[in-house]
């Protein structure tokens, strides 16, 4: 993924990652299937949109369906430890901010005022 032939360095290269849920008892041959046939579909409504170079590699254009019950692996792999990171931060904001509260809320009540509203 790093270096100068990372596909995310290419301007030509374009993926989708959806995840959604089939129903129980459906054939994901036959979804499958049914999908490629929609994507082609739409890629042939833009036909008129596209070089040269683009109508050649229309037919290469594929979709494959497969389990997503864990979420995206690869995103998963790349971005976990930072949104564990994150979380741990956020936690330790919302800590700071309670223990501020509390201490507005132990002033006013030591001070024999009325609690703020």
């Amino acid at each position: 993924m790093k270096g100068e032939s990372t596909l995310l360095n290419k301007g030509y290269v374009h993926w989708l990652n959806v995840i959604g849920r089939v129903r129980a008892g459906t054939n994901v041959a036959s979804t499958e299937a049914q999908m490629r046939v929609e994507l082609q579909q739409w890629l042939r409504s833009h036909w008129g949109e596209m070089s040269t170079n683009e109508r050649l590699d229309l037919l290469k254009q594929t979709l494959n369906l497969g389990p997503g019950g864990a979420g995206i692996t690869s995103m998963r792999q790349q971005y976990g430890r930072w949104l564990h990171i994150l979380m741990m931060v956020a936690g330790f904001v919302l800590l700071i901010v309670c223990a501020n509260v509390a201490t507005c809320y132990s002033c006013v009540g030591w001070s024999g005022g009325s609690r703020p509203r």
